[in-house]
């Protein structure tokens, strides 16, 4: 367990990195289809395959393990996020999970999310095929449908 903690620490530092390091240019949205509705898997944060470390604090690191976004007919939208929780201080882990709600919208060939539980952040995705592809503070988050 040890040596699978020092690693994932090791690469840590670089993948929180590479969450907050974009080129804006690569976050261009390609129009949406019309149909948008499922249940969607995250797969890539700015590049980095899930699991990957998502933030630090002075005592614990914060790895996403999952995450499922569910787009219903009726305009609102549900995610779950599965939480891995390294203590920097042991290295003890624990799972933990987070949830959010909202509504969308389509417009401007593109999705328009806004969150009323848990959050108030809106945000901007497009579904093609089978992918939705969403931009969330400057990061791109790209998910499969089930």
């Amino acid at each position: 367990m040890r040596r699978l903690i020092t690693l994932f620490l090791g690469i840590a530092g670089v993948a929180i990195v590479g969450c907050s390091n974009n080129d804006s240019g690569t976050l261009a949205l390609a129009p949406t289809d019309s149909v948008v509705t499922g249940t969607y898997i995250l797969q890539l944060a700015n590049g980095n395959p899930v699991p990957f470390a998502a933030f630090q604090t002075a005592t614990d690191l914060w790895a996403i393990a999952g995450e499922k976004i569910v787009l219903s007919p009726d305009l609102t939208w549900s995610d779950t996020t599965n939480y891995q929780v390294i203590s920097l201080l042991n290295g003890n882990e624990r799972d933990t999970l987070s949830t959010s709600a909202g509504t969308y919208s389509l417009g401007n060939n593109q999705i328009n999310f806004l969150t009323t539980s848990n959050g108030t952040a809106s945000y901007v995705g497009s579904v093609s095929g089978n992918v939705l592809d969403v931009r969330f503070q400057g990061s791109r988050f790209v998910y499969t449908r089930q």
